[in-house]
């Protein structure tokens, strides 16, 4: 984890079930954020890729999502338990019928910035949402 105040953390199950859940998480913590829609997506993005391509969507396997505020940005990160074949990266072209492989590309197009990085056995991939200036001027950060 990176510098920064946290905001919320949660570790749940690896189980599609979650994945609104956890959406429903985002929702109420960063509910004032203008961004908050662009974050309640990438976070399912990041959330059903965890789920669906590593350990923690095996049986008893868990995620964990951290949010932390930047001051400039919000950062959300979501961490796996393992297991996947490559480092996530976006995949190539994806037929227009196809309903996968769109999760990075969202995440690359709407994200100030993202990585992943090797944590404990895991994977934690993480995005920064920007926050207005606006916004920063009145939370004074």
């Amino acid at each position: 984890m990176t510098g920064g105040r946290l905001i919320g953390s949660i570790i749940f199950p690896g189980v599609p079930a979650q994945v609104p859940i956890v959406r429903g998480y985002v929702r109420l913590l960063v509910a004032g954020c203008p961004r908050r829609d662009d974050a309640m997506l990438l976070v399912s993005e990041l959330v059903t890729n965890a789920i669906r391509y590593t350990r923690s969507g095996a049986g008893d396997g868990v995620v964990t999502l951290t949010l932390l505020d930047l001051g400039h940005a919000m950062r959300y990160e979501v961490m796996d338990e393992g297991g996947a074949a490559t480092r996530p990266e976006p995949s190539g072209a994806v037929p227009f019928y196809s309903e996968n492989g769109r999760g990075l590309r969202l995440v690359d197009a709407l994200a100030d910035t993202w990585d992943t990085e090797p944590c404990g056995a895991g994977i934690r991939t993480w995005f920064e949402l920007s926050r207005p200036v606006e916004s920063r001027l009145v939370r004074g950060a």
